[in-house]
């Protein structure tokens, strides 16, 4: 907690006392009618919805989008999306459609291996490293408890009806990839197609990342010249389907190629500003013609989905404060001017975990010049602070503020970049 606060912190402290909604955390949590009432009166003429998160390994993450989520839900919100690989997400939707459990045990990021043993687990080196392997069995029950909670959702036909789920992130697993294009394939009728495809995509022994991305690229080259042989063989929703994971699955090793090698801070800023790009474009891919007119809620780290990427510089990945990349929240917020409503959380301190920590939980605490820190005097342990009706004197007191992403900062117009803070004083490591 700060002791000392500016003369504009004070102002913001003594506005968000006032302005603050206090929201229940749990696994099964509704958001209060008071909540309820405070969100929808930011939805109007809005279309897309970001619930962003400051840290993927905590638990109460997932309770406050779910919270959000069944609200949105039953308002028409049923096209979600998650910072999570292309392939996985497919797999995940296939559950939350048919109710299989299978689906949900083929996830390659939760650990699942597959019938082509393509499952290429890598550890990175330099600044990706080290990488435990504690910590994967609570992030998995984590992730299908969402994966439930949203199949239920789904069931409520007299509600919400159907959700149709997707992952807008990289596939850094080829797994899961290989075996899609394997099913894809094995339909077609054209067996000349299929033999010249699966050859190119099939794993070598003892390949590095480099000649799997030189592989990669020949098959996707080939796929694309063929791509008239194969709408007449499996189709041209399938054929779309297939390229489009044959390219984010090259997309993943290129990441792999530039991030896990012993990069150096340069380098690795670049591999997440081109993993950017690709989750950019599968987002575009699912704001297609037909899904243009549905209401989006995408999930993700609060830096893939800040509004005005231009106003916020970042700490944590160059050592230094340098200008963010051009994020897909973004994008999306330019491209779909005054339609998106964004919601960021933020958190004081506790324990979190992570694929990149040397053990499996660690303590954090927001620094004393973060806004994490004055959020923490408001008498409430989680709550919502509607940023958008804010006095300009109170936004001006925001506007170059730091505050903290999995315990590294960041620092901009806290109110360009959200419309409502969702504060958790105290969070759970998964």
């Amino acid at each position: 907690m700060r002791i000392i606060l500016s003369k504009a912190e004070e102002l913001f402290l003594s506005w968000a006392k006032k302005a603050a909604v206090p929201i229940e955390l749990s696994w099964t949590s509704s958001l209060s009618s008071f909540a309820c009432d405070l969100v929808e009166s930011q939805l109007r003429d809005k279309k897309i919805v970001f619930l962003g998160e400051p840290d993927h390994f905590v638990i109460e993450k997932y309770q406050y989008q779910l919270s959000f989520l069944r609200r949105l839900h039953e308002l028409g919100w049923n096209l979600v999306g998650k910072e999570i690989g292309r392939s996985d997400g497919e797999r995940i939707n296939r559950f939350i459609q048919t109710g299989n459990e299978s689906c949900l045990n083929s996830v390659v990021l939760f650990g699942a291996s597959d019938s082509n043993g393509a499952v290429r687990r890598m550890s990175p080196a330099g600044l990706m490293s080290p990488v435990p392997d504690s910590g994967v069995s609570s992030f998995r029950s984590a992730e299908i408890q969402l994966a439930r909670a949203l199949r239920d959702l789904a069931k409520s036909a007299d509600i919400g009806g159907s959700i149709r789920f997707f992952g807008f992130d990289i596939d850094i697993f080829p797994g899961g990839a290989l075996a899609d294009i394997t099913e894809l394939l094995a339909q077609s009728t054209d067996l000349g197609v299929s033999a010249q495809l699966l050859a190119n995509l099939a794993p070598r022994p003892g390949e590095t990342v480099s000649d799997e991305r030189m592989r990669l690229e020949h098959a996707f080259k080939q796929a694309q010249l063929l791509e008239g042989r194969l709408e007449m063989s499996i189709g041209i929703d399938d054929t779309k389907a297939l390229i489009g994971t044959l390219q984010n699955w090259l997309n993943g090793v290129e990441f792999l190629e530039r991030a896990f090698l012993n990069p150096t801070r340069e380098e690795l800023w670049s591999a997440f500003a081109y993993r950017e790009h690709t989750m950019i474009r599968e987002v575009c891919d699912l704001l297609s013609d037909n899904n243009i007119s549905k209401k989006l809620v995408l999930l993700g780290h609060n830096m893939h989905l800040t509004k005005k990427s231009d106003q916020i510089t970042s700490f944590n990945l160059c050592g230094q404060q340098v200008p963010m990349w051009n994020s897909v929240g973004t994008y999306i917020a330019e491209k779909f001017r005054d339609q998106v409503f964004s919601v960021w959380m933020l958190c004081g301190s506790g324990t979190h975990s992570g694929p990149h920590f040397s053990s499996s939980q660690q303590s954090f605490s927001n620094l004393d010049l973060f806004v994490e820190a004055i959020l923490s005097s408001v008498p409430w342990h989680a709550f919502c602070l509607p940023l958008s009706s804010a006095p300009n004197i109170v936004l001006e007191s925001l506007s170059e503020t730091m505050f903290g992403c999995n315990g590294e900062p960041a620092q901009g117009s806290l109110r360009a970049q959200a419309d409502m803070i969702v504060f958790i004083r105290e969070v759970t490591a998964l």
